[in-house]
């Protein structure tokens, strides 16, 4: 608009010089002004005594646009921007986040959501925390919050927490820690008489944080470290020392009790290792972003195995949040500079 105003000034200007007369000009454009009326463009020029008034009027103009701008400004971007944005589906996995990462934390509702902010120091660096819980289990609620998450234009959004793990794999135990390298729904396909044709369509997370978290994951110095530190009741932590393991995390909005649905899932992807409610609607939103795309971590504990006909145990439910937001903390105490790198 200021482009404009001053494009006609300078025409206006130029036709004074040589002193060509005018007509179609407002006699009292501040006035019109005032009255919310804008001068309407001059089909000739002015001449040099009248230049003084039109100058008013685009100084008016000229404020008025800028005083638009900021209120849209206001409007359209009144949350603050925030470094890592780390959500939860349960309010033992939200607390633990809050114990766990050492900060000051400070309520501020954001976009219709109750976040707890603060500043954490991480590998020498201030780094500005926002976190939240889900209201209702799922991937639809995750999908929402993450959405609105993502508006505090974070450059990685996380969710730590408790999954259920998978059987057949002899090596995971409950406590440790997965790390998901790529996400799907278990729900996604097509039913035919009674039986799903599954279309999995995994989201993976980005090579480059990938490839560092796997090598971080090897690190089983941190990880005692983590199993060690737990000021939680004994009977509350395994006996054993926790490992950490990458591999797919399914999705669904039911939870899964059946070995027989748990050996189909794994029989269109092997590398099947975690199942839970939440992460693939986070991993949507994040690379589903329409601007800056942030990085999305799924990290969770085994607190059970899914398809095992046993009564379910919260045993280990608060250890595993507490561990796998032990290791995002770890990890971006780190790697932080490195996944800030990779965002696109």
């Amino acid at each position: 608009m200021e482009e404009d105003i001053r494009s006609v000034l300078s025409r206006f200007a130029r036709a004074a010089a040589k002193k060509v007369p005018t007509s179609g000009v407002p006699r009292n454009p501040e006035r019109n002004v005032e009255q919310g009326h804008t001068p309407r463009t001059p089909s000739a020029v002015l001449p040099a005594s009248q230049l003084s008034n039109l100058a008013t009027v685009s100084q008016v103009l000229i404020k008025d646009a800028a005083h638009r701008r900021v209120r849209d400004r206001k409007a359209g971007a009144s949350q603050e921007k925030y470094d890592v944005v780390i959500l939860t589906a349960r309010s033992v996995e939200y607390d633990c986040v809050l114990k766990v990462f050492p900060g000051a934390w400070v309520e501020s509702v954001q976009l219709g959501v109750l976040f707890q902010t603060g500043i954490v120091r991480l590998g020498g660096e201030d780094i500005s925390v926002a976190v939240a819980c889900q209201n209702e289990m799922g991937m639809v609620s995750s999908a929402v919050l993450a959405t609105k998450a993502h508006l505090l234009r974070p450059k990685c959004i996380a969710m730590t927490g408790f999954c259920a793990g998978v059987p057949d794999k002899e090596t995971i135990r409950q406590g440790h820690i997965i790390v998901a390298q790529e996400v799907f729904d278990h729900g996604a396909g097509k039913i035919v008489k009674g039986k799903l044709l599954p279309d999995y369509r995994p989201v993976p997370i980005n090579s480059q944080v990938c490839s560092l978290i796997n090598d971080f994951s090897r690190d089983q110095e941190v990880l005692d470290r983590i199993w060690e530190d737990w000021n939680g009741e004994a009977a509350g932590r395994p006996s054993w020392k926790i490992r950490a393991h990458l591999g797919a995390v399914a999705s669904g909005s039911p939870v899964v009790n059946d070995e027989d649905v748990v050996r189909e899932i794994q029989s269109h992807k092997r590398t099947l290792i975690g199942i839970d409610m939440e992460a693939f609607g986070v991993a949507k939103a994040a690379v589903e972003a329409h601007t800056q795309r942030p990085i999305f971590l799924i990290i969770k504990g085994v607190a059970d195995f899914a398809g095992v006909l046993v009564e379910k145990s919260d045993e280990f439910q608060e250890f595993c949040a507490y561990a796998s937001a032990s290791f995002l903390r770890e990890f971006l105490t780190e790697h932080w500079r490195s996944v800030r790198s990779a965002v696109s």
